[in-house]
């Protein structure tokens, strides 16, 4: 494994952890969109357009089918979504 690799693998681990702690504070659906946009946007390097998309979309998605549809409790934020 390269440095370069062992740094990367760092910052999501890292990431993955801050998530974990925000999951309480500010809700699933602002963390999997804030998590997304910090992959996809930051480590990936893709267009902010697609990475917007797909991370509304998929916090979306997922809470919709996870939450609504499984009845699996997931965190909601303080402002009530």
């Amino acid at each position: 494994m390269k440095w370069g690799e062992s740094t990367r693998a760092i910052v999501i681990l890292t990431a993955c952890l801050a998530a974990t702690f925000a999951l309480e504070r500010i809700g699933y659906r602002l963390t999997v969109i804030a998590l997304l946009v910090f992959f996809l946007g930051v480590l990936e390097r893709r267009r902010p357009l697609p990475v917007a998309l797909v991370a509304l979309g998929f916090s979306l998605a997922s809470f919709y089918v996870v939450g609504d549809l499984l009845h699996v409790p997931l965190p909601r934020s303080p402002w009530g979504f």
